[in-house]
């Protein structure tokens, strides 16, 4: 039988760092197609001109949550100028039987899977329910995001298949009538941050230490909730009757105002090496996320046998099993998270249980079982 061929279509950094690229989610699942023996992968690269990309980016800045920041990405005309550039990109590639698209880029002529982690109707949905965007898209207008959406919407429907990384927002593409069940495939995600598998023995480390460690990694630190955390935090120190310290990774430079507080530490934009670390020997990853499509980070620390602190919303519930391996909230109230945080680093009936269930997390969000699921679909469909 011949070999599959694929083309794999993303919008990479700019910078030309793809390991950067959407937290290494597209580097890690090209590796993984590339490992199997049953398909040649094509470099389909989306890029505009760097002049052009740059000239729209300055014009589209905004102060959103009292900062600078570009919603270049969220608009219709870079949506436009991208399918300028996949089309381009898929003519330059030579014969391929599908594409796969890390994102979606508009429609084309080649059978299209796109794999995403969410779509723009669910910022309408959420404006529609709470007069709200999701955290860090309220820059851009109603009417520029359903321009948007309508866009996304034509993708869907000359698409062979949607892969999404959560049932969350399978969901959500089959209720609102965006794509029918048949060509919706949950396949959800696979780890970013290699962990090493916890042992009794570690666990028993962590759990003998007087000092209990919280963890909170994130790069959009307002969306994320880390103001949230950081307050909450505060209050933990005041309540807990052992001493707490926050390990903060992911902005660049420290994202509030004043000083660092006692007993955070700031590790900013950590390596992977340094966050698996952390990871493995933190006894809670705390990530309240505003909007949070997926979450890889909390299968990482789930799989590294951490605990984990996530919010009762979007994908998150789909593995946050509230008072088995972590807990839910529903709230932005530092004082009740602070309750939380306490309650799951004093349990040790929930640290035993993520301690015990590590490897099946890391054996199922894997990038390799990934590209399996994805590989099986498409060569099915293409009577392969």
């Amino acid at each position: 039988m011949s070999p599959l061929h694929l083309g794999f279509a993303c919008v990479w950094n700019r910078d030309g760092n793809r390991e950067q690229t959407w937290s290494h989610t597209p580097i890690h699942l090209w590796k993984a197609i590339e490992r199997r023996g049953d398909v040649v992968i094509h470099d389909v690269p989306v890029r505009m001109p760097r002049i052009v990309d740059l000239f729209f980016r300055t014009l589209s800045m905004r102060f959103v949550d009292g900062r600078r920041w570009s919603t270049w990405a969220l608009r219709p005309t870079f949506s436009r100028l991208n399918h300028i550039a996949l089309k381009r990109s898929i003519a330059k590639a030579g014969a391929i039987d599908a594409i796969l698209d890390m994102g979606e880029q508009g429609p084309i002529d080649v059978p299209l899977y796109v794999y995403q982690d969410f779509c723009f109707g669910h910022g309408i949905e959420m404006y529609n329910h709470t007069g709200h965007f999701p955290h860090g898209w309220s820059g851009i207008s109603l009417a520029g995001f359903k321009r948007r959406a309508q866009l996304q919407a034509q993708s869907y429907a000359s698409c062979a298949g949607v892969f999404t990384m959560s049932q969350w927002n399978a969901d959500y593409l089959v209720r609102s009538g965006l794509i029918e069940a048949s060509r919706v495939h949950v396949v959800h995600a696979g780890m970013n941050v290699p962990v090493d598998p916890p042992t009794e023995d570690l666990l028993v480390r962590k759990r003998s230490r007087n000092i209990r460690t919280l963890l909170f990694v994130g790069r959009e630190f307002h969306r994320k909730g880390g103001d949230l955390v950081v307050a909450a935090f505060e209050k933990a120190k005041r309540l807990s009757s052992r001493p707490l310290r926050l390990i903060v990774a992911g902005p660049h430079q420290w994202p509030l105002h004043g000083s660092i507080p006692e007993g955070v530490e700031f590790i900013g934009e950590a390596s992977l090496g340094i966050l698996r670390e952390h990871m493995r020997n933190a006894d809670v990853m705390v990530m309240p996320s505003r909007f949070e499509a997926f979450g890889i980070v909390f299968i990482e620390a789930l799989a590294a046998g951490t605990p984990v602190i996530g919010r009762r919303a979007f994908a998150m519930p789909e593995f946050i099993k509230h008072g088995h391996n972590g807990m839910l909230i529903d709230h932005d109230d530092p004082s009740l998270l602070a309750e939380v945080m306490i309650s799951v680093v004093e349990n040790e009936i929930i640290a035993r249980t993520c301690n015990s269930e590590a490897n099946q997390v890391a054996s199922y969000y894997s990038w390799d079982r990934v590209a399996a699921d994805m590989i099986d679909v498409i060569s099915s469909q293409l009577h392969r």
